[in-house]
């Protein structure tokens, strides 16, 4: 991201954006035309969020979300390959997460 969001207050998006920090959350179009204008009028918040958002971004790796997942699941990542024929729940299927 190169310049502060503005997007609408959904799920997914309150995770990307923190309001107020990295870029603007809405609700409605009155709401998105205030915030647009903010961002594109201050050279301040656009330039705060800008790196904000950049420092927040780094935390999404693919690292992170395998560990995420991993860990909802339940699952602990193996050491090695699964074996042929071997289709047990929780068994490695590719090379290992490097730790």
């Amino acid at each position: 991201m190169r310049d502060a969001a503005v997007v609408s207050r959904i799920s997914g998006h309150e995770d990307a954006v923190r309001d107020g920090v990295t870029g603007l959350l809405v609700d409605g179009a009155d709401e998105l035309v205030g915030a647009m204008d903010a961002v594109l009028r201050d050279d301040v918040l656009r330039k705060t969020a800008r790196v904000a958002a950049m420092e927040h971004a780094a935390r999404f790796t693919w690292d992170t979300t395998a560990r995420g997942t991993l860990a909802a699941l339940g699952a602990r990542p193996s050491p090695g390959r699964r074996t042929s024929g071997s289709r047990t729940p929780g068994a490695a299927w590719a090379e290992p997460l490097h730790v």
